[in-house]
């Protein structure tokens, strides 16, 4: 039972599995100043991706749903807490078939990388930087923050692969260029994680395996879709 938890603390940072927001977190279909077209990150609003859980065979969807402001607190140069609000996308995560949302979270885009801001009800304290802008080969960072009371602390490195992801409306099985990032020395407080996930431009998340203490999660990207494709699929429509 400790280990699901680590895990799923740990996977706050990387999917959306974490209880959704509440009500009050609206959000609508305009992007405002939110940059939705980062070539890694893609946000543009409806957006949908299909992974499947290679340990259950579950497989679960993340939409773009909406947009909406996010207000952060923090020091600056001088000390002096400001208040800054943060254009932010909002993704949910349903499982197929089903119309119950599995987890939220707000992700937003700064001149220097690709941010999570709020996982669930939950603000990631500071806001973890998930990607950098630019994205280049051998590039490493560190994200220290702090989420459901606990610490999260892992350093990305990035380095370049090939994977397979399914391209186009066939979505046929074809080898790319993607951008690896592994995550070393990744603890949840104390307890010790492993996990590496791959991007793929122009279409974001492909691949992602996690694990820790002999519990395992391990997603594969199926299919993505447009807006308008998936309003040509009127059986998802419920989802």
């Amino acid at each position: 039972m400790k280990h699901h938890l680590i895990l799923s603390l740990a996977l706050a940072l990387m999917f959306p599995v974490v209880p959704a927001l509440s009500a009050a977190d609206t959000s609508d279909s305009d992007p405002g100043s939110l940059k939705t077209d980062f070539e890694y990150f893609p946000l543009k609003y409806g957006s949908r991706w299909v992974y499947k859980e290679k340990n259950s065979s579950q497989s679960f969807i993340v939409k773009v749903a909406g947009y909406q402001n996010f207000t952060i607190k923090q020091k600056n140069a001088n000390g002096v807490i400001v208040s800054t609000t943060i254009r932010c996308a909002r993704l949910e995560t349903t499982m197929i078939g089903k119309k119950v949302i599995l987890g939220s979270e707000l992700i937003g885009i700064s001149g220097d990388g690709v941010y999570r801001y709020k996982v669930g009800d939950q603000t990631v304290d500071p806001p973890a930087r998930i990607l950098p802008i630019p994205c280049n080969n051998g590039v490493s960072w560190k994200i220290d923050s702090k989420i459901q009371d606990r610490m999260v602390r892992l350093e990305y490195a990035i380095d370049e692969d090939k994977i397979t992801a399914p391209i186009g409306s066939a979505a046929k099985p074809t080898e790319v260029n993607a951008l690896r990032l592994k995550a070393n020395d990744f603890r949840v407080d104390e307890d010790k994680v492993e996990a590496t996930v791959w991007y793929a431009k122009d279409i974001g998340m492909v691949k992602l395996d996690m694990q820790t203490g002999g519990v395992s999660f391990a997603l594969e990207l199926e299919k993505t879709y447009s807006i308008e494709d998936w309003r040509k699929h009127s059986f998802f429509s419920i989802w």
